[in-house]
């Protein structure tokens, strides 16, 4: 009698806080077996001995202290787990946190047993959740859901929390508002006193923080099998979801929770679908003995255990009232084995009750009986409205499950990465593609760091050293949004399911909180809805360094194996599109980053790292601010140059001809660009090439997203220009001109790739006569031109577009020109222009790239030098037609050009234009002309680049220009 009154003076005490389950509950009772390591190996025999039901299978529970934890017998471990898989049973892991190491424990006991187990309990002892709780809410909640993680991995086990006592509780309380949950599937409670089992505060904080989480109560341990056996009764009626017993025979034990298992219904659990009215013997009622209620809603049997609640029970019948007509076949089973037998039943149709007749030898019993199915006992039937989905905040903490655990096992990795940009002007064909082709290496300690083998400029080998260009990343942002912790710096949102590359991903947005500071991503992330893995990410960082003012790219992700067979999944691929504010334009670059043959956990990775760094090869490694050049010395050293290079020189040589002058140009200069002049973050940029000389001050974030810039051109040696009347130059109306410009500019970011733009000029025109000139020709006055107007400019993709519109005012202005050939506008001295140029890019195969491009411009009240001519770049270009004097008042130019590589020795790109335009809106007849060019780029010794071009007038209306020709050759050093 013993054996079992400790037992049931706990049911006594506990019933008064049992939660008393209603019909519709449906969980089976799941119970099972918990063992230390030292008794892993009693157990393995115990389950040889008497394997469980595979229909009917208990649980079993692994339990790794602290000290086992700081000394893993990983092997004894795979032994005890593969003992309890070839039983069929369910395997728990609970371990406690070993003193050191936690965090690779962790990841390596996800790894070994992730796979095997069905639960995975992290157990926090008393004193490490007081170390935990003197470091503040934050790093508290990071530090257990950063273990949590590691623990999870890529188990899709249920993660447990424990152990989770009325001290613990209160710990966690305050971490919930830190997310906590997302991390959590269940808990872990006991084993408590024998006087209480389950403190109220362990439900009460469950319903609190996470209704619905599972409980997983670890019991006392015993000595015999009824005492287990009515420990895991008890437990269920309590509401623990599943328990687990332990004790010093785990062969008694098991064997007794085998027939416990075997003598309950499949889907019995704590409930009742009638509830006894009261319990009498042939002297009363009878208080010392107590009921737990069982029930299996889909076949309604019900349960009732009886057990004694105080020593030396009286035996006898007792009469067991039940407030149901319906009972049919109880039968009686004596604990902990016994053979079942049918007892009596009596109806009471005044009553409408039945009463069992139960035999009682003051042992415990288990009493079993259908319901009859009627109108109120019966099938019900369920329709579904609704779909559910995983709340965001699980989705992520998955996620950054299995990112923690990889990130614990990988080390390193190599690749080869191909990074590639195409710059383009917005509404212009031009494009400039410049790629690197790395040797990219990955260590956990020292980040990332990109070798820089080679350098292709429109897809030719740069002869020499790769300069130190400006570094074109995007800037840093100060918290990712997929991290470890689910902080307040961003707020998420579940989108839906979507395929991605076969595979069913949840589509997560994220944007930076309202009250998030610093720079930080928006966008949206798949991940897959299986392993939770991280498939591609699309993120936009609006807040860059200047001149950068935007980055947009997709991440795609792939997996690749180390030699060890463990895969790892690692950024594949890179789609990008940073934008560059260039005082009143945006300029695009589309960037590509491809990586190829990874080495994963490469064991000669720091030998081919040495070797890299005892290379001349530029190196960019990662720091917190981003990434700087590791400069090489002569004695082959390197260090870290942690302030980046913001100016460059560049000398140019060439010659450029065109009808425009009179003679062939030679050009001798050089070009001096700043990117964080005199430490304003401005950019100065002056070019002087005798001829031509430009001079650039821009600087971006003048104000929120308005960017300033002033710019100037200066020529010092006039040009040609020429009438053409009947197909033909008018010699005597040529002239020569000189002009002087200044401009500036306040451009509104109205979107990171448009921009809208108040420009303001002011221009010095000065004339003089040619050897040609006619003396009766009224030379027009030299003057300066005010100009005011709005620039739009947008880029989409490979698909750009520029609009303008500008009004101007000229000082001195009188009537010029030959008598009686006066330009009915030749007084105007304001007038307007306005054009909108697109243009479409088309990249095909290897370098091999197309583009479109068509613009128009217009005007109102323009006279000979007001109106468009035909130049060498920009809108109104025309190949073979600069310099030709070709005037008109409105038209459309249309660009065709292709280019490609030429055995990877000469980049060359072919274009065909054709102009329609109309000389004289009011009375001039509309003229055709069209213009082909070749242009031919190589790469030169001592790092030069070499490019030529030929522009030739194939068709023209004005006979006189058909067949002219535009050459310009250009040499550029960088120094």
């Amino acid at each position: 009698m013993k054996r079992f009154l400790w037992v049931g003076m706990l049911l006594l005490l506990w019933r008064p806080a049992a939660a008393q389950q209603p019909l519709d509950k449906r969980e089976a009772m799941r119970f099972g077996l918990r063992v230390p390591p030292q008794a892993w190996s009693a157990m393995e025999e115990a389950l040889e001995a008497e394997p469980c039901d595979p229909a009917l299978p208990l649980g079993v529970t692994l339990d790794i202290p602290a000290s086992w934890a700081g000394r893993p017998d990983w092997p004894a471990l795979e032994r005890a787990a593969a003992a309890v898989g070839a039983d069929h049973a369910r395997l728990t892991i609970a371990t406690e946190m070993p003193d050191h190491s936690r965090d690779q424990f962790l990841a390596t006991l996800s790894e070994r047993m992730g796979s095997k187990a069905t639960a995975l309990e992290l157990s926090l002892t008393p004193s490490l959740a007081e170390e935990l709780s003197r470091e503040g809410t934050a790093a508290e909640a990071l530090s257990i859901k950063r273990w949590l993680a590691l623990l999870r991995g890529r188990s899709r086990a249920v993660v447990l929390l424990g152990d989770l006592s009325t001290e613990l509780a209160s710990v966690l309380s305050p971490l919930y508002a830190e997310s906590l949950s997302a991390y959590v599937d269940g808990y872990a409670a006991g084993p408590f006193a024998a006087d209480q089992l389950l403190p109220t505060q362990v439900p009460r904080f469950i319903q609190e923080h996470q209704l619905g989480a599972e409980l997983l109560l670890h019991l006392p341990a015993v000595h015999t099998a009824i005492a287990a056996q009515l420990l895991v009764l008890a437990a269920g009626d309590r509401g623990a979801t599943w328990s687990d017993v332990g004790g010093d025979s785990p062969a008694t034990i098991w064997r007794a929770l085998c027939t416990l298992r075997s003598d309950l219904p499949r889907a019995m659990g704590p409930g009742y679908a009638t509830e006894a009215t009261s319990l009498a013997g042939a002297s009363g009622p009878r208080t010392d003995i107590d009921l737990i209620n069982l029930l299996d809603p889909d076949t309604m049997v019900q349960g009732i255990v009886l057990a004694p609640t105080r020593p030396h029970s009286a035996e006898g019948t007792l009469d067991l009232h039940l407030p149901t007509l319906d009972l049919a076949s109880p039968k009686l089973l004596p604990l902990p084995s016994g053979t079942s037998f049918p007892i009596e039943a009596i109806p009471d149709l005044g009553k409408r009750e039945t009463v069992l007749k139960v035999p009682w030898k003051g042992s415990p019993v288990l009493l079993l009986f259908d319901r009859r199915r009627s109108a109120l006992v019966g099938e019900q039937h369920i329709s579904v409205v609704g779909s559910y989905h995983l709340p965001v905040e699980v989705i992520l903490a998955r996620n950054q499950a299995v990112q923690e655990e990889q990130n614990q096992f990988l080390k390193n990795y190599t690749a080869k990465a191909r990074v590639q940009y195409h710059f383009q002007m917005p509404g212009g064909t031009g494009q400039l593609p410049v790629t690197f082709l790395n040797d990219f290496f990955y260590s956990k300690q020292g980040g990332s760091a990109w070798v820089q083998r080679q350098m292709l400029l429109g897809g030719l080998p740069w002869k020499g050293r790769i300069p130190e260009l400006p570094i074109i990343q995007p800037a840093e942002a100060n918290t990712l949004p997929m991290a470890l912790t689910l902080g307040h710096d961003y707020q998420y949102r579940y989108i839906g399911q979507r395929d991605i590359h076969g595979r069913v991903c949840y589509e997560v947005g994220f944007k930076p909180a309202p009250h998030a500071k610093g720079n930080l991503y928006e966008g949206r992330a798949w991940v897959d809805s299986h392993s939770f893995l991280k498939i591609k990410m699309e993120v936009r960082l609006a807040h860059q360094e200047p001149p950068q003012v935007s980055n947009q790219e997709t991440d795609y992700y792939a997996p690749y194996k180390d030699a060890d067979g463990r895969t790892y999944w690692l950024l594949s691929r890179v789609e990008g599109l940073q934008i560059f504010s260039m005082g009143p334009v945006t300029l695009n670059a589309r960037r590509e980053v491809t990586f190829s043959g990874f080495m994963v956990n490469n064991p000669r990775f720091a030998e081919l790292y040495k070797t890299a760094e005892a290379s001349h090869d530029q190196i960019l490694q990662e720091t917190s601010s981003g990434y700087r050049y590791l400069v090489h010395h002569s004695d082959g050293s390197r260090t870290l140059r942690m302030n980046p290079k913001h100016s460059w020189f560049l000398g140019v040589a060439g010659l450029y001809h065109d009808p425009g002058f009179s003679n062939t140009l030679p050009l001798v200069g050089a070009e001096y660009f700043n990117s964080n002049w005199m430490h304003t973050n401005a950019q100065m940029q002056i070019f002087a090439s005798g001829a031509l000389n430009t001079v650039i001050l821009s600087k971006v974030r003048l104000w929120p997203k308005v960017d300033g810039e002033v710019h100037g051109t200066f020529f010092l040696i006039p040009m040609l220009d020429r009438v053409y009347r009947n197909g033909q130059e008018d010699r005597g109306e040529r002239l020569k001109h000189l002009d002087e410009s200044v401009s500036g500019s306040l451009g509104w970011r109205m979107t990171p790739a448009t921009k809208l733009a108040f420009v303001l000029s002011v221009s010095y025109r000065g004339f003089r006569q040619s050897s040609f000139t006619s003396p009766l020709f009224s030379m027009p006055s030299n003057h300066f031109n005010f100009g005011g107007g709005l620039d739009f400019t947008g880029a989409w993709g490979g698909f750009s577009m520029e609009a303008t519109w500008e009004v101007h005012h000229r000082t001195q202005w009188h009537r010029w020109g030959l008598p009686g050939l006066e330009d009915e506008d030749s007084l105007a001295r304001d007038y307007r222009l306005w054009s909108l140029a697109v243009s479409q890019n088309f990249s095909l195969t290897g370098t091999q790239k197309v583009a479109l491009g068509l613009t128009w411009l217009d005007g109102e009240r323009l006279d000979r030098f007001s109106r468009y001519q035909f130049t060498w770049m920009g809108p109104q270009s025309l190949a073979g037609f600069s310099g030709s004097g070709v005037r008109f008042e409105r038209g459309s130019i249309g660009t065709f050009s292709y280019t490609f590589n030429l055995a990877d020795v000469v980049h060359l790109g072919l274009s065909v234009q054709r102009a329609r335009v109309q000389i004289d809106r009011l009375q001039g007849p509309w003229q055709d002309h069209t213009g082909v060019g070749l242009l031919a780029a190589v790469g030169g010794p001592a790092h030069t680049y070499i490019t030529a071009s030929i522009g030739y007038a194939l068709h023209s209306d004005i006979p006189a220009v058909k067949g002219q020709r535009v050459v310009f050759l250009r040499i550029w050093k960088l120094f």
